[in-house]
C-alpha cells in the first residue's frame, strides 16, 4: 500500500489558515495569502483547470495529485468547505471523514464520502484499501496531528509562503513527542519554498 501524506500551504509561523475562519471565510483573515502561489505563473495545473502555476509549483503541485489515491479530512474541515460541494478537495478521489457522528444527511456528489466514527486509525485504514498502490493524502489540522501522533503520518510536504500570519489554524499543534523528519527535497519557487520531509519512526 502506499504512503500516508499530507500536503498544505503554509506561512512561516506555522498556519494553515488566518484568524477567524468558517464557511464564510474559509482561510480566516489573511489567508488567502497561503494561495497566491497558485495564480502567480502561467503553468496550468493538470488538474484544476483555473491554476495559473511558476513551471516548478506545478510540477510539484500535480505529482502530488497524480500519486494520491484517497483523501482523509477531519469533519471541521469538511464543514467549512462544505464538503466541497460534493467533489471533494481532489477530483476524482473518495473522501475518508473522521469525525464523531456520522451528518443526518451525508453529501452527495461526484466522489464517494466515507464518515468514520472509529478513531483515526480506522480512517486511514479503510482510505488505504481504496487508494491501493497510491498514497492517502491528509487534509486539515485535527486529521494530521492525530495520524502524526499515531505513528501513521510518513510523509509532509509543506508549502512555505513567505508571510507571518499572527494567528488562526496552526498545523502541528497539540504534538504530544518529539518527532524527527528528514528532509528529502526542496523547490524555491516564485512566491513558495516546497519542502518534502520524511517521518522518522
Amino acid at each position: 500500500m502506499g504512503k500516508v501524506t499530507v500536503a498544505l500551504a503554509v506561512s512561516v509561523d506555522g498556519f494553515i489558515a488566518g484568524p477567524n475562519d468558517g464557511r464564510k471565510h474559509p482561510l480566516g483573515e489573511g489567508g488567502e495569502a497561503l494561495f497566491e502561489w497558485y495564480f502567480n505563473g502561467d503553468t496550468p495545473s493538470r488538474h484544476y483547470d483555473r491554476f495559473r502555476l511558476s513551471k516548478k509549483s506545478a510540477d510539484f503541485f500535480d505529482a502530488g495529485l497524480d500519486a494520491s489515491g484517497a483523501v482523509v479530512t477531519g469533519r471541521r474541515t469538511y464543514e467549512i468547505a462544505n464538503a466541497w460541494e460534493g467533489d471533494g478537495p481532489v477530483p476524482g478521489l473518495p473522501v475518508f471523514v473522521l469525525t464523531h457522528k456520522a451528518p443526518a444527511e451525508p453529501v452527495k456528489g461526484s466522489v464517494p464520502y466515507t464518515y468514520v466514527t472509529d478513531g483515526i486509525e480506522s480512517c486511514i485504514k479503510q482510505a488505504k484499501k481504496a487508494a491501493g498502490s497510491k498514497a492517502v493524502a491528509l487534509t486539515g489540522s485535527q486529521s494530521v496531528q492525530q495520524a502524526l501522533e499515531a505513528g501513521l503520518l510518513d510523509e509532509v510536504q509543506l508549502s512555505i509562503v513567505p508571510i507571518l500570519l499572527g494567528g488562526g489554524v496552526r498545523l502541528l499543534d497539540n504534538i504530544s513527542e518529539q518527532t524527527k523528519l528528514e528532509t528529502v527535497e526542496v523547490i524555491d519557487a516564485p512566491g513558495v519554498t516546497h519542502i518534502t520531509y520524511k517521518v522518522l519512526k
